[in-house]
C-alpha cells in the first residue's frame, strides 16, 4: 500500500481523467480481465481510493477523507470484477464495504447493472466440443488455453465449439501437441474459462465431472478413489460412458469450499479403467488425466512469446 497522498483539485481531476481514458481503452482490448475492472470501480468510487494494479493503491485525501455518496456505476464495476475473479478476497472485501452502506433500493439497481455481464460467466460454459474428421470429443477452456485429449486428432486442424449464454459458436484451431497425452489448439474469439488446480484430490473428497451430448450439458458429482497400482486419482465409473467414446475428455473440476460457484479444472476424463483385486473381482473406474500432467498447458502458454490478442464477442463484454 502506498503512502497517502493529497494533490490539487485540478491535477486530481486530470489524473482521474488520464486514468479513466487508459482504463476504457484497457477493457476495450480486454474486457473480461478482472483487474481492469477493479481499477475502473475504485476510479469511479470517488472516496478516496485509487488502484494503481501493480504498483499498490493511493488513499487521496487521507484515511478521514469525507464520505461520498454511492455511484452506481463504480459499485457494478466492483460487483463485475468479483463475478470475473471470484477467488479474490480483496475484490469481494472491496465490493461489500462499498455497497454496504448503500439502501436496498440502490443495491436492487446495482445489481440489475450487473445482470447481464454475471449471467453471462454462468451461462456461458468452459466444455467444448472439439470436432475433426476422426470424430469428436470434449476439451476445457482453462484461464491457460483449450486443453484436451486428441483421442480424435493429433494434429492438423480441429473445429472448437463454446456454448455462450446464447448458443454455440464454433471456429477453426490448429492442433498443438504438450506433451503427457494433452494436446492444446489456440483460438481467436476469448473462450469461457476456469482456473486449473494443480493438487491432485484426495480420496473420498468430491468432484463434479462436466461434459456435453451436443446442445445438452450434463453434470455428475462423485467422490475420488484412489488405487496403489494406478498413478493420480480414479473415479467411480458412470454408465453415461457406456459406448459414448465422444465424451472422453469431459472436465472434472473441484469446488471452493467457501464460494461453491468457483470450480477449477483438475482433470479430464480418459477412459474406463478395470482393475482387479486379490479376491477376483473386478471393479470399473473411471480413469482421469489429471494435475500431474495440466501443468504443461501452463508451461506451453508461458514459452509464447507473443501472444495473439483476443477477439472479442460483443455480447460477453
Amino acid at each position: 500500500m502506498m503512502a497517502p497522498m493529497a494533490g490539487g483539485g485540478g491535477s486530481m481531476a486530470s489524473l482521474r481523467e488520464g486514468m479513466r481514458q487508459d482504463l476504457d481503452k484497457a477493457i476495450e482490448l480486454d474486457p473480461l480481465n478482472a483487474g481492469y475492472r477493479y481499477a475502473l470501480g475504485n476510479l469511479l468510487a470517488a472516496d478516496g481510493l485509487l488502484d494503481l494494479g501493480d504498483m499498490g493503491s493511493v488513499q487521496v485525501g487521507g484515511e478521514n477523507a469525507e464520505k461520498v455518496p454511492l455511484v452506481p456505476e463504480a459499485a457494478a464495476s466492483l460487483g463485475l470484477a468479483v463475478e470475473l475473479a471470484p477467488e479474490n478476497e480483496s475484490y469481494r472485501e472491496r465490493h461489500a464495504k462499498y455497497v454496504a452502506s448503500s439502501s436496498f433500493l440502490w443495491v436492487l439497481w446495482i445489481l440489475s447493472l450487473c445482470s447481464s455481464c454475471a449471467g453471462t460467466r454462468f451461462l456461458a460454459d468452459p466444455v467444448l466440443e472439439v470436432r475433426s474428421d476422426g470424430g469428436r470429443e470434449l476439451g476445457v477452456a482453462t484461464s491457460d488455453g483449450v486443453v484436451f485429449l486428441g483421442r480424435t486428432a493429433r494434429s492438423g486442424e480441429v473445429e472448437i465449439t463454446a456454448w455462450f449464454g446464447d448458443g454455440p459458436n464454433t471456429e477453426v484451431a490448429v492442433v498443438e501437441p504438450l506433451g503427457g497425452g494433452l494436446f492444446t489448439a489456440e483460438t481467436e474469439i476469448r473462450l469461457p474459462s476456469v482456473p486449473i488446480a494443480f493438487e491432485t484430490p484426495r480420496a473420498g473428497v468430491e468432484v463434479l465431472v462436466q461434459g456435453r451430448s451436443g446442445n445438452s450439458r450434463w453434470e455428475e458429482s462423485a467422490r475420488v478413489d484412489t488405487d496403489p497400482r494406478v498413478e493420480g486419482f480414479l473415479l467411480p465409473w458412470m454408465e453415461r460412458f457406456e459406448g459414448k467414446p465422444e465424451l472422453v475428455g469431459a472436465g472434472v473440476f473441484v469446488m471452493d469450499p467457501a464460494n461453491p460457484r468457483l470450480t477449477r479444472l483438475v482433470g479430464l476424463v480418459s477412459g474406463r479403467l478395470d482393475l482387479t483385486d486379490a479376491a477376483g473381482e473386478t471393479s470399473s473406474y473411471l480413469a482421469v488425466v489429471g494435475p500431474s500432467e495440466l501443468w504443461r498447458l501452463v508451461t506451453s502458454r508461458r514459452e509464447h512469446s507473443k501472444k495473439r490478442k483476443w477477439v472479442y464477442r460483443e455480447d460477453i463484454l
